[in-house]
């Protein structure tokens, strides 16, 4: 009931002009969801939902796992943590993909720029 009491005093009892000193900022262009831009990437293999998806250009490698949901439990974690760089962003058309533990693999098959 205080509580009550004292927003209604801070509501009713407030100085009025106070409100003349709020600024309200437009959103600049760059910041619109029209802005943002859709790639395709591929993930392949030893993940939960393998496929083709579209995600933000501003993604990284680690947003595509998480949209493929995440590594499956056949991943070659060791081969994952050694060979993909979970912080590159994507780029267009980018394929990844993780091998299983049973493949006799000493790379992962990744584009130049992300190992």
């Amino acid at each position: 009931m205080i509580f009550f009491a004292y927003g209604l005093m801070g509501l009713f009892g407030a100085n009025k002009t106070r409100s003349e000193n709020i600024v309200f900022e437009s959103k600049s262009a760059g910041n619109s969801l029209t802005d943002i831009k859709i790639i395709p990437v591929d993930i392949e293999e030893a993940v939960v939902n393998p496929g083709a998806y579209k995600l933000s250009q501003d993604f990284r490698v680690q947003d595509a796992f998480i949209a493929a949901g995440g590594l499956s439990a056949q991943a070659d974690r060791r081969c994952v943590a050694k060979n993909i760089n979970l912080a590159i962003k994507l780029t267009d058309g980018t394929k990844i993909y993780v091998p299983n533990l049973e493949e006799a693999v000493n790379q992962v098959s990744v584009p130049n720029d992300f190992t």
